[in-house]
């Protein structure tokens, strides 16, 4: 059959039809149950570029307008939704954007610039009591207050994540109290993962083996070779 649109991975989800597990492909308010008491949660999902250069409106604008334009209606879309939260049941923003100020790895140098980003203050509203931040792949805390928090990747990705600690934060807010005034933690709950290496292999002009020294570089490193997805750069 013909594909009606690119496939998303949140796709699988759907099929899969998880029990407790919750999937967002457009913005929107979902209340969720939880033995606790229910939480509210305001989903910003990644919005696509193409989503945008399909209207009419924007066929003439340059790459910069383009990405301000983005920018404008992501911070348009977290306005619409604060409105229509309950103040009186705790409050999770969870946006899949970059914002400004995060750090990221040498694997995503290459896209700055080249992507819309948001001002922290656009996503750190005092409606939300957590603001849970998907994009980058490095965990990291933006601010406290709110908390606003990058919980990054749990899998290495590539290279440049080689050195990056892996893991999740498990976060605690209060229920009882009025929006603004509940206690909030968050604890990052390291992850083994797979684990990526390199090895440097000098070769000088007098070395006549060098698959001998190469063999013998790596074998000096048996124990951190298994099981990891190595890099070999021979200079």
């Amino acid at each position: 059959p013909n594909a009606i649109g690119r496939a998303t991975t949140t796709e699988i989800f759907d099929t899969l039809a998880v029990k407790n597990v919750y999937v967002s492909n457009r913005p929107g308010i979902y209340r969720i149950p939880t033995n606790s008491g229910t939480i509210q949660i305001a989903s910003l999902p990644w919005l696509r570029r193409s989503a945008l250069l399909s209207k009419e409106e924007t066929k003439n604008l340059d790459f910069e307008q383009i990405n301000q334009r983005l920018q404008q209606v992501l911070t348009d879309i977290i306005a619409a939704n604060i409105p229509k939260l309950d103040p009186g049941l705790p409050s999770i923003l969870a946006a899949h954007v970059w914002v400004s100020g995060a750090q990221v790895g040498s694997e995503r140098l290459m896209t700055i610039g080249q992507e819309h980003v948001l001002l922290p203050s656009n996503v750190a509203h005092p409606a939300f009591d957590y603001i849970a931040l998907g994009h980058i792949h490095r965990h990291q805390v933006l601010s406290n207050n709110p908390p606003t928090v990058y919980s990054g990747s749990l899998e290495r990705l590539d290279f440049g994540e080689e050195e990056d600690e892996k893991g999740f934060y498990l976060v605690e807010i209060e229920p009882d109290k009025e929006a603004s005034k509940r206690e909030v933690s968050f604890d990052f709950h390291p992850v083994t993962g797979r684990r990526f290496l390199t090895i440097n292999v000098n070769i000088g002009p007098s070395d006549t083996d060098p698959t001998s020294i190469v063999l013998k570089t790596i074998a000096e490193q048996e124990d951190r070779v298994r099981d990891a997805i190595v890099r070999l750069q021979i200079s």
